[in-house]
């Protein structure tokens, strides 16, 4: 009599398959979550940006929080910590995040979300900032002044990846302070 069933050599084989699988699946699956993210977040802070123009416009100066702007963010809530820094401006001078005052400063999702909050008539850069293990500290920022997107990475606070080389397929970028800053298309 004949028993019906797999042998054990063709449960291995079975397993060995799937897990090839998952171990080529697995990346690309938190790439394309990374990228929805990045591309989500870079919504955000476009709209950020865009709601800073037309405050500028309408007021004939620059707004200090997120309550001056025409738009509201999504669910934001108090910053639990400043592990980004993402206090740098372009030039290196800064940001104030030293406050959690959540009407320039705020979490959203699992970004940090800024104003800056410097000094009237300064240039207003919207910046949403993220650390991870993989990918250090990366941030969208929208520079007002020019109407552009970019992606920056902290040079000092890298993971074993660069997201926006990796993640987004950017490749020529500028260094300023310790901020390496790819221009979005």
């Amino acid at each position: 009599m004949f028993k019906k069933g797999f042998t054990l050599i063709e449960l291995l084989i079975v397993v060995l398959i799937v897990g090839i699988l998952a171990a080529i699946a697995l990346p690309q699956y938190r790439k394309s979550v990374d990228k929805s993210r990045a591309y989500t977040t870079m919504n955000l802070v476009r709209a950020l940006g865009e709601s800073v123009r037309r405050y500028q416009l309408e007021n004939g100066a620059m707004p200090f929080k997120f309550s001056d702007l025409d738009i509201e963010l999504p669910s934001p809530s108090a910053v639990s910590s400043n592990a980004c820094q993402l206090a740098v401006s372009p030039t290196g001078s800064g940001y104030s995040t030293s406050s959690t005052d959540q009407d320039t400063i705020a979490q959203v999702g699992d970004y940090m979300v800024a104003m800056n909050t410097i000094s009237p008539g300064v240039t207003l850069v919207p910046i949403a900032a993220r650390k991870t293990t993989q990918y250090g500290c990366y941030g969208i920022k929208y520079d007002t002044s020019t109407n552009t997107l970019s992606c920056s990475i902290h040079t000092a606070i890298t993971g074993p990846d660069n997201f926006c080389e990796k993640v987004l397929g950017l490749k020529s970028y500028t260094t300023a302070s310790s901020w390496k800053t790819y221009k979005l298309p």
